[in-house]
């Protein structure tokens, strides 16, 4: 008489798979939530750069002042100057941003305080910095725009 073999996996050794894969992910899982931090905060500070240079890009194009007016710690507008001055005046609007609704664990501060940068017809801007800081993971990250209107990320 023939022994007859059944394959398949035995219950121990499906056991230490499950142990292995439960290490593994024990091991994975603070960096990989480090690395999702992280990178909220380079998206959000990538945000307000393109916003910036495209408000720079509207000044020139448009051949007016516009400001980027910093509302609160998470939220701005991009003011379209009507007047050619460096205040925001009555009737002078624009959009509405904030980086809460994708990064809410993301602020922003200016530097100095009270700055809000402003871009004229020629590419020119106000000179300053808004540092960009992550609550969850205790970093920042600083956007400069220098007085000729470049803007980068430090």
């Amino acid at each position: 008489m023939k022994k007859s073999s059944v394959g398949g996996f035995t219950i121990i050794e499906i056991m230490i798979v499950i142990a292995i894969i439960g290490i593994m992910v024990g091991i994975a899982a603070p960096n990989f939530m480090d690395y999702l931090k992280s990178r909220r905060l380079s998206g959000a500070t990538m945000q307000l750069y393109v916003d910036l240079m495209n408000a720079r890009q509207q000044a020139v194009s448009q051949n007016n002042k516009v400001i980027v007016k910093l509302l609160t710690n998470n939220s701005y507008s991009i003011i379209r100057g009507l007047n050619g001055n460096s205040d925001v005046d009555t009737g002078e609007t624009g959009p509405t941003k904030s980086i809460h609704p994708d990064y809410a664990d993301v602020t922003f501060a200016p530097a100095p305080s009270g700055f809000n940068p402003i871009f004229t017809p020629n590419g020119n801007g106000t000179m300053g910095k808004i540092i960009v800081t992550s609550s969850s993971l205790s970093k920042t990250k600083t956007i400069d725009i220098s007085m000729n209107g470049h803007v980068r990320i430090e």
